[in-house]
């Protein structure tokens, strides 16, 4: 008789042998009935396990091809942000010259508006005067023009 600090394991040794003997004959006797399956019946079972073992390569096959498919979409996507960054750089220059422009055609402007200033305010104007008068307008409308273009791309 063993016992644990006064206790008797001797009935659960046993109670535990007889549950492990009953698992082993368990196990035998299902291990003899599935030998004596007909063989129809087992070869039936195999016939279902591969169909199924070939639904599931099926869409194994059919989730790989999503994946590949996701990924070329993804590298695509990818390729054209890249574009995408060259325009926006390429634009950004563009803008940068064009309101570089847009300030000398501004700085342009005043400088002949104050010409004309200056002319206006002087005395009586002899013929060479007011043909550079006439051409300093003529490339002010120019100049005003320049400007509404830049003015409307900026």
């Amino acid at each position: 008789m063993k016992s644990f600090y006064k206790f008797d394991v001797s009935k659960v040794e046993e109670s535990l042998n007889t549950f492990f003997v009953k698992v082993h004959a368990y196990d035998e006797a299902r291990s003899l009935s599935s030998e004596k399956l007909p063989r129809s019946l087992h070869e039936q079972q195999l016939k279902e396990a591969e169909a199924r073992n070939l639904d599931v390569q099926a869409k194994a096959n059919e989730e790989a091809s999503e994946v590949q498919s996701a990924m070329d979409e993804l590298e695509h996507i990818e390729k054209e942000i890249v574009a995408l960054k060259g325009q926006r750089t390429s634009l950004r220059a563009t803008l940068k010259g064009k309101k570089q422009l847009n300030h000398d055609a501004q700085v342009k402007v005043h400088e002949v508006k104050k010409d004309i200033a200056a002319l206006e305010s002087t005395g009586p104007l002899d013929d060479a005067i007011v043909e550079n008068l006439e051409s300093s307008r003529a490339s002010l409308e120019i100049l005003k023009e320049d400007l509404k273009s830049l003015n409307s791309f900026a």
